[in-house]
């Protein structure tokens, strides 16, 4: 990989695509989400065996969504706030909907990764193609 691939975001019914000129401006702004106050670095924060915590999560893949949505002119209602972001995953595990919260919680993790760190999101899932190309966990 010698350049960035564009890559697309979504939540609900909307996708958002980021060109590969303004991967790396993203890339930076979900680090930043990410690590916040932490004294880790966003690619450890979201390896780690407990990960990221749930708010960090929510907010980190909102700033990706917002970010995203900006580049394609979409309109402000059309995403998600963090907070949404938060009571959606977090409304999965108080309603008994464990498995489907943790499963959200980790398509989450896995989209952040392959925005962040692409190359070894390919490396680490063993997938062959772009990382980070479609990442649209479920909402």
């Amino acid at each position: 990989m010698d350049r960035f691939e564009p890559i697309t975001l979504g939540w609900g019914d909307h996708t958002w695509e980021v060109p590969p000129d303004r991967v790396l401006r993203l890339v930076a702004r979900v680090e930043d989400a990410l690590v916040e106050d932490s004294d880790q670095s966003a690619l450890a924060l979201l390896t780690r065996p407990q990960g990221p915590g749930l708010a960090r999560l929510a907010r980190a893949y909102g700033v990706a969504l917002r970010y995203a949505a900006a580049q394609a002119g979409a309109k402000r209602g059309d995403v998600p706030t963090d907070d949404e972001i938060y009571l959606s995953i977090e409304g999965k595990m108080g309603q008994g909907r464990g498995v489907e919260a943790m499963s959200a919680i980790q398509n989450h993790v896995l989209a952040l990764f392959a925005i962040i760190a692409p190359q070894t999101y390919q490396t680490a899932t063993g997938k062959a193609e772009a990382a980070g190309k479609k990442t649209k966990p479920s909402d």
